[in-house]
């Protein structure tokens, strides 16, 4: 055990010998894990050089490898979440998986969600279930929420807002015509577009509505536009489409919503890797902050 790492763990636990310490930071070497990233663990969860490395640290590591995940991937998720390698695989781990697996129906939907939030193997299963519940009973079919858990796992983390909140972010989008019908229909296509923020909310319905020329009913049949970003990745590729369309290299009855839903690979195979050698401005116009809208073009 070195020096800095025993430095660290003694800050917080009392070791009485390292022969334990020795044969845990053994296993963590022998499972992928670099000195940085041990030395992360360690820092991060100083009770994991006691735990007995056999009987407590190497069956939970083999049962993540059991399911596909090795290093180099399994070290960064379990730096990422120590809590998980501290947990109890029979009481913890394994209940939660157990729950998870049941829920999406296929290994391969199991796998991915971990993927995507590997910390979701250290919620509690009936907060879990609260939160699939809450959205069952507001009308959001099971398939819906199944395929939300699988891509967006980290949304069994976040609160829900409470009443005043809820009633704050309604009013915004009633503000701009929404019915309570669109913002239920919204809802149910997808339930992550009400945790953005009253003042986001606000951002993206003046902007798309009066730069972007899009229609309220693109808004109620795509909420997802409202999870991304204006600055990062709205701004820009509007910028781009309007110089395609100033250059007549686009139609003007491009979509819009399909521009700015899909994902950076594609965008940029679609509307910039194709042009950009011949319209440099491109470049310019991809990092661009500010825009104007696109006014009569389309």
């Amino acid at each position: 055990m070195s020096l800095g790492m025993a430095t660290s763990a003694c800050k917080f636990v009392r070791i009485k010998s390292t022969d334990k310490a020795d044969l845990v930071l053994q296993l963590l070497r022998a499972k992928g894990f670099t000195q940085s990233q041990i030395a992360c663990l360690i820092s991060r969860r100083p009770q994991l050089i006691l735990l007995d490395p056999d009987k407590i640290l190497r069956p939970k590591i083999e049962y993540f490898e059991s399911l596909g995940f090795l290093a180099p991937w399994l070290p960064r998720a379990l730096c990422a979440d120590p809590r998980i390698l501290a947990a109890s695989l029979k009481n913890r781990i394994l209940p939660k998986a157990y729950f998870l697996r049941g829920f999406l129906e296929t290994e391969e939907n199991f796998i991915l969600s971990l993927k995507r939030c590997f910390s979701v193997l250290w919620l509690d299963t009936e907060l879990m279930m609260s939160k699939i519940c809450t959205l069952c009973a507001f009308g959001v079919p099971v398939p819906s929420i199944r395929r939300l858990v699988v891509l967006h796992p980290k949304f069994l983390f976040l609160g829900f807002d409470s009443y005043e909140e809820k009633e704050r972010k309604k009013r915004v989008l009633m503000s701009f015509g929404w019915s309570e019908r669109d913002i239920l229909r919204a809802f149910r296509a997808q339930p992550l577009f009400m945790t953005a923020s009253e003042k986001k909310m606000k951002q993206l319905m003046e902007f798309y509505l009066t730069k972007a020329c899009l229609q309220l009913s693109d808004l109620v049949r795509s909420p997802f536009l409202f999870m991304i970003s204006l600055e990062r990745i709205v701004i820009p590729r509007c910028t781009v489409l309007e110089v395609l369309l100033l250059k007549g290299l686009i139609k003007k009855d491009v979509n819009v919503v399909s521009a700015l839903t899909v994902s950076k690979k594609r965008f940029e195979k679609k509307f910039f890797a194709y042009f950009k050698e011949d319209y440099p401005e491109l470049i310019q116009a991809y990092q661009a902050k500010i825009f104007r809208g696109f006014g009569n073009k389309m």
